[in-house]
């Protein structure tokens, strides 16, 4: 005769639908969110579990009673940790995914599930979340304020350079707009090669808006001269607005 001995039900992992999260910004599995995860075995008191990211890294909401092997719990791409089923649960839920800076795409999230007590039967399942691009506002830098003696040209060279960049646009090929008013006096770019015009010519203008790559304007920047007004002593105010397709930066 031949007795046929019940096998050990395999370990069962409780992931959320697929997520999506925008650039740059965290993603919390609980169950306040409604996305928590969870692990359970109806016959195994302990289970040990291994989290591994594609990309990015994870972090436990918090590591009390359980046994690390791998990782620390915080910050890790993968991470293997066991303990009883309600530890394991309370660690997973809070879980928080980080994405690389900038990284745009589909990531995964597999959740392995190994029983450590009289079976050893495993599960694995997997989570897709894909992390969308946002616009990323452009930045300005500018020098901090300045003093001229009156009737004097002021260049912004040499550690007093003005500057634009996005991180969503191309140095060389990309395009941004900027916006350049001030009172009291004049500006004159240093140069507008790769530039295009649509208020001023970038020679003694109290205002100029031109378009053109981060490369063309911050070569334009470097060496641009303000000409006060004849006699004009006083506060005078420069202003700097750069605009993408979507965000503007102002310095």
């Amino acid at each position: 005769s031949v007795t046929v001995v019940e096998g050990t039900p395999a370990p069962i992992n409780t992931l959320p639908d697929a997520q999506t999260l925008n650039e740059n910004t965290n993603l919390t599995f609980s169950s306040a969110a409604g996305n928590a995860m969870s692990v359970d075995d109806t016959d195994t008191a302990t289970l040990q579990v291994r989290l591994q990211a594609s990309d990015g890294t994870l972090t436990l909401s918090g590591i009390v009673n359980l046994s690390l092997t791998e990782g620390d719990g915080t910050a890790n791409v993968a991470m293997t940790f066991s303990g009883a089923k309600a530890d394991l649960n309370n660690a997973l839920d809070g879980l928080v995914y980080e994405p690389t800076a900038d990284m745009i795409g589909d990531v995964t999230i597999t959740v392995t599930t190994t029983e450590t007590g009289v079976g050893t039967q495993s599960a694995t399942d997997t989570l897709t979340i894909t992390v969308i691009d946002v616009n990323d506002p452009p930045a300005n830098v500018v020098p901090s304020s300045q003093s001229i003696v009156e009737d004097t040209p002021f260049t912004f060279s040499i550690g007093k350079t003005l500057s634009v960049s996005d991180p969503d646009e191309d140095a060389a090929s990309g395009n941004l707009t900027v916006s350049l008013q001030v009172n009291d006096g004049l500006l004159s770019l240093s140069g507008t090669v790769g530039l295009s015009f649509t208020t001023g010519d970038g020679t003694e203008d109290a205002s100029l808006v031109f378009s053109g790559s981060p490369d063309s304007i911050n070569t334009a920047l470097n060496g641009m001269i303000y000409k006060p007004d004849q006699d004009f002593n006083g506060l005078s105010t420069m202003t700097l607005a750069t605009t993408d397709t979507g965000d503007v930066g102002t310095g």
